[in-house]
């Protein structure tokens, strides 16, 4: 329960980080060494089948929603924006995502990382999201340039017809939270343990980008926000630190949307 390692045999406390089970028996008495039930991990075939009843919800709200706000931007390309179909929709993936806690066995904690790893993180998250950023930017400006493509879905997403204020709570701060609580700790932690650190890293960011699928142009780059996300996750030891990055990348794009 504390690194998140596995042990069992007639061991009382973990080899690794000292931590005395939390499965011994309730009858167990002081001056008596009582025997050690072995430790059951969540039943892999179940965690990924609800994963995948999970993110299919997830995908059919992007495209749905993708669907409805390029229709309605090449029907009318002046129209406002649909401020009560967007705030339904993000209702609809914070009650998902809620739902997939509940629902999801509970996961092991992840290993502890060192000291020196978590400042070194923290320290570089900044510079990498930079990094990541003028990736993003390049990336759209190279699409709009010289390939002639834009996407309506996200132009009105970010266009100035909605308050500010909204904008900022709709589009920064509920997938800051709601996404990293579902790619980062459902999906990332899930993975871990049978798929290994990178792989798990690079399937998530995988599933982070297809999951914007209403946003088809801008799935690869934000594969590469995710696996920055994702890192974050596993090298800061908590989920503060993505959801900060994740954060300030959607405010950036949205105050130069904005600016332009």
């Amino acid at each position: 329960w504390r690194c998140g390692k596995q042990f069992g045999g007639e061991q009382a406390v973990c080899p690794s980080c000292r931590a005395r089970r939390r499965d011994l028996p309730a009858e167990s008495t002081a001056g008596t060494r009582p025997k050690i039930a072995v430790e059951i991990a969540p039943n892999p075939e179940q965690v990924a089948g609800r994963l995948f009843w999970t993110y299919g919800v997830l995908i059919a709200t992007s495209v749905v929603y993708g669907w409805y706000i390029q229709g309605r931007a090449k029907a009318d390309p002046d129209a406002p924006t649909d401020v009560r179909a967007l705030l339904v929709f993000e209702a609809i993936d914070c009650a998902m995502i809620l739902g997939s806690l509940a629902w999801l066995p509970q996961r092991p904690p992840p290993a502890r990382t060192t000291r020196q790893g978590r400042h070194a993180i923290w320290l570089a998250g900044l510079p990498l999201l930079g990094l990541v950023l003028t990736m993003n930017l390049t990336y759209v400006h190279a699409l709009q340039s010289y390939i002639g493509v834009s996407d309506e879905a996200v132009e009105s997403l970010l266009g100035g017809d909605i308050p500010l204020a909204l904008t900022v709570l709709t589009i920064c701060i509920q997938p800051a939270i709601f996404e990293e609580l579902y790619f980062r700790h459902l999906v990332l932690d899930s993975f871990r343990r049978p798929m290994g650190v990178h792989a798990a890293v690079l399937v998530s960011s995988v599933m982070f980008g297809f999951a914007h699928l209403g946003q088809f142009i801008a799935i690869p780059i934000l594969v590469m926000v995710g696996m920055l996300l994702g890192y974050a996750r596993v090298y800061s030891g908590g989920l503060a630190l993505p959801m900060i990055l994740h954060f300030l990348h959607n405010l950036v794009i949205v105050l130069l949307e904005r600016s332009t």
